[in-house]
């Protein structure tokens, strides 16, 4: 039995993050959880059969399938009697993945996806298992590149062009791409062609929240990765996110997450601290 796991930081770049990348070749009996996963997990069957379980539904896996576990869910998942497994696995995140993956016809109730090119799936895991990351911006491009070379095997083959457009994923698009900036619902519904109260109403219908309150929360989460990953004052990060207030920020950072974004940071260091210290024992 092989086994290999990568982990990764701060090495891709835009929203879109890779955490980990592993595989485990001739693995007999093999089985994972029950467990909860922190950010979204994609593995593949290159050989072997079995069954996925989540939140109380079983898939039925087999040989060139591909299932997709989502954040925050417990999973499970094995082999049957006898079967040797061979998998390989990547664990991704963006605060808007989830919406790509709808448009691309993935939602949470069918994780499980036929994968129309195994052999280029093989290779792009291989490659990301090969790829040594570095602190260049062309490094962090070539690992970015493979991630969405992976995103674009698992479209469905008989997906046909929407005849509608998507307009709650052009919004997402141009917000994420904007949120530095000042940018209200009509700029938005002007950008994407829309009556603003009409697009308000569709937003809020796929994703449960009004345009600029998804906004905000990404602006946040941005704030959080900010706040844990540079010393950057609060102040600073605040303009850096899209909020002019640095008063406002703190306030709409704690409504969110119960905690001023100045001890946030603290809880956060001495957390990695721990980890760190207990690693040396």
């Amino acid at each position: 039995m092989e086994f290999i796991e990568k982990l990764y930081h701060d090495s891709s770049v835009g929203d879109l993050r890779l955490y980990c990348c592993g595989r485990r070749l001739d693995a007999p009996g093999h089985r994972f959880g029950p467990s909860n996963r922190d950010h979204f997990w994609m593995i593949f069957m290159k050989e072997g059969s079995g069954f996925y379980e989540t939140d109380g539904t079983q898939y039925r896996l087999e040989k060139g399938n591909l299932f997709i576990a989502y954040p925050n869910r417990k999973i499970r998942y094995y082999a049957d009697s006898g079967s040797v497994w061979s998998i390989y696995w990547v664990s991704i995140g963006a605060p808007n993945l989830e919406t790509y993956l709808h448009s691309m016809g993935i939602d949470e109730s069918e994780p499980l996806l036929p994968v129309r090119a195994p052999l280029a799936m093989e290779h792009t895991f291989e490659a990301l298992l090969e790829f040594i990351p570095d602190e260049t911006l062309s490094s962090r491009f070539e690992c970015t590149s493979l991630l969405y070379k992976l995103l674009s095997l698992i479209v469905p083959v008989d997906q046909s062009p929407r005849n509608n457009r998507d307009y709650v994923s052009e919004a997402i698009f141009f917000m994420t791409n904007h949120s530095s900036e000042a940018i209200t619902a009509q700029d938005i519904a002007n950008t994407i062609g829309l009556d603003v109260s009409y697009f308000s109403r569709i937003f809020k219908k796929k994703t449960g929240m009004r345009p600029i309150g998804w906004l905000n929360r990404y602006r946040l989460d941005q704030a959080q990765r900010l706040l844990s990953e540079t010393d950057m004052k609060i102040k600073e990060i605040a303009e850096a996110v899209g909020f002019a207030d640095p008063l406002y920020f703190t306030r709409r950072f704690t409504e969110c997450y119960g905690i001023p974004p100045k001890d946030w940071r603290k809880t956060q260091r001495r957390t990695s601290l721990c980890g760190m210290e207990k690693r040396k024992h």
